[in-house]
């Protein structure tokens, strides 16, 4: 079973991965968690993954970069 976490304010536009830390504590450890939107960076990944987050899905930042294999790379810290 997969829990998608949007940390996308879908009223305000806003986003924030504290959504994603705030909710983890309610989802059963047996569940694939999934932390959506607003990760920009290899720290974001990181922390996540730390958190106990076992995939993320990246969108904008991957749709801003001229360069999305070196983006991807990045995310994965393979650059």
């Amino acid at each position: 079973r997969i829990v998608g976490i949007n940390n996308r304010d879908l009223a305000r536009f806003t986003v924030s991965l504290q959504t994603t830390f705030d909710l983890l504590r309610d989802i059963p450890d047996d569940r694939i968690v999934v932390s959506e939107s607003g990760i920009q960076s290899r720290d974001d990944v990181v922390r996540l993954e730390k958190a106990g987050v076992d995939a993320v899905l990246v969108g904008e930042s991957l749709m801003r970069e001229k360069d999305v294999g070196k983006k991807v790379k990045e995310l994965l810290g393979k650059s």
